[in-house]
């Protein structure tokens, strides 16, 4: 009898569930954000491809679930350790990210946690996160941050002064066009050998005085990038291989160990175009 109950009670969670799914993500199973307690076999003998789970569960019984795709849970909440803890397949958005969701998927707002080693999802719920807007690290004592895969573009500012900044994994992506104004300006523990930039947009001063940032600078020819202005003063950069069609002017390389070329077409002592 219990388990007919259950069974009930089941089906009326997954009603309201669906209810509430957002129509931007696919297929994803939405409990109502008021459920605290997952009980046995609620869900039994149902496939469900993705499933939200919030942090206001408090409980969810070893055999709730039968087959699963895949958990969508909030960083260190009840959900979280218990997907871990049955080694059931999850994705985490990690505690004390700030985000906005438009047509296009999640926009990265802020940070205030206390992890020092970011792991950014490439998706939560069915949607990319394909933006790190303004400021969104700028001042944070991160040391490393993994970006997601499908992200293309980091506004200005993004890591202003991150400097405690080491790694950026994923900066050099397919997927990533487009980097801001001072996006990284003052990373000074940034460390990057040879960067192979294939972006269609730099900003202004966008790696300056990332000292760590180091050797050869080369830019391909199929790159859309058409300006340098600042973007790599007072950086380690000894030598640029660059397409004439780029603009590069005196303060492009300005406190580089580098003489300093005047445009693309100009580029001499150790500069040279490809």
């Amino acid at each position: 009898m219990r388990k007919w109950i259950w069974l009930a009670v089941a089906i009326l969670i997954a009603l309201a569930g669906w209810a509430e799914a957002d129509q931007q993500a696919d297929h994803i199973f939405y409990l109502p954000k008021a459920l605290t307690t997952i009980e046995s076999a609620a869900f039994a003998g149902d496939t469900i491809e993705k499933i939200y789970l919030s942090d206001a569960v408090r409980f969810i019984a070893d055999d709730a679930f039968d087959h699963v795709g895949m958990f969508y849970v909030e960083e260190d909440s009840y959900a979280h350790r218990w997907c871990e803890s049955h080694s059931y397949p999850h994705v985490y958005m990690p505690k004390g990210l700030e985000w906005d969701l438009d047509s296009q998927g999640y926009v990265i707002t802020g940070y205030h946690g206390e992890k020092t080693e970011l792991v950014l999802p490439d998706e939560f719920c069915g949607n990319k996160i394909y933006r790190i807007g303004q400021g969104a690290f700028a001042g944070s004592g991160l040391t490393s941050i993994r970006l997601p895969a499908f992200l293309t573009e980091i506004e200005s500012e993004a890591f202003y002064e991150c400097m405690s900044l080491t790694t950026v994994e994923n900066l050099f992506n397919p997927s990533l066009q487009i980097v801001g104004d001072f996006a990284f300006y003052g990373c000074t523990s940034l460390t990057i050998s040879d960067p192979v930039v294939t972006w269609n947009s730099l900003g202004y001063n966008a790696f300056c005085n990332c000292q760590n940032i180091t050797g050869v600078l080369t830019i391909p020819h199929s790159t859309a990038l058409y300006d340098l202005s600042y973007a790599f003063a007072y950086t380690g950069i000894t030598e640029a291989a660059i397409p004439e069609t780029i603009f590069v002017d005196d303060y492009t390389f300005e406190g580089c160990q580098t003489e300093i070329p005047q445009t693309g077409k100009q580029l001499h002592g150790q500069m040279k175009t490809v």
